[in-house]
């Protein structure tokens, strides 16, 4: 990225920082509007030329599938059990993510991958998986976020909602015409230890993974 996009990209921070630190913004038709999680994640993204993208609300227990500003859905999702903003154990940790589509997403053992571990292990969106004693697919319908808080660092949907949340990602991918990925899809997870305006949101979009 040039000096001067990454100027550019420090005001709209600036900005938007500034608009959370207020009570609330004016508009222009003098309504009153409350900065909300999902504007500020919209305008971020918006920075970088991407307008539909994935955010995941752990604190809420919630995917958000935004275009243009608009929300097209919320689903349920599982996330890691600890609190935390960084890439540990246990801890689904914040920040911008390329994501990396498997070939059939209709496989119940399919994935979006996010981000490596270490040791070939990997962060990804994939369907709920049972394992004896956690009660996922029970925890991932329930209202309350915190039985939500059971995965690795992983990010669980039902079957039906990872399958809409993974075209959702296709239809936001670029491609060539020889089918070369040119944009990917993203997934913003928002951080929960750190406050909005405190994280160090980064500057320059994340690449893609290179998986063998």
């Amino acid at each position: 990225m040039s000096p001067c996009s990454q100027l550019a990209r420090r005001k709209v921070l600036s900005i938007l920082f500034g608009l959370l630190a207020a009570p609330a913004m004016v508009l222009a038709n003098n309504a009153t509007e409350e900065i909300t999680p999902e504007s500020f994640a919209t305008n971020y993204m918006a920075s970088f030329g991407i307008h539909r993208f994935l955010l995941l609300n752990k604190i809420a227990g919630q995917i958000i599938m935004i275009d243009h500003g608009t929300i097209k859905g919320r689903f349920n999702a599982l996330s890691g059990k600890k609190s935390g903003d960084d890439n540990k154990p246990y801890v689904t940790p914040a920040g911008v993510f390329p994501i990396l589509r498997s070939i059939d997403q209709s496989h119940p053992q399919s994935a979006m991958i996010l981000s490596e571990r270490g040791n070939k292990n990997y962060i990804a969106i994939h369907p709920v998986i049972d394992i004896p004693g956690q009660n996922r697919r029970k925890r991932i319908q329930s209202s309350n976020p915190d039985s939500k808080r059971i995965s690795d660092g992983c990010i669980n949907l039902t079957l039906d909602d990872y399958k809409t949340a993974a075209d959702f990602t296709l239809e936001a991918m670029l491609f060539s015409s020889n089918g070369e990925i040119i944009r990917p899809a993203y997934l913003l997870v928002l951080p929960e230890t750190t406050k909005l305006a405190e994280f160090p949101w980064p500057l320059n979009l994340p690449a893609p993974l290179k998986i063998p």
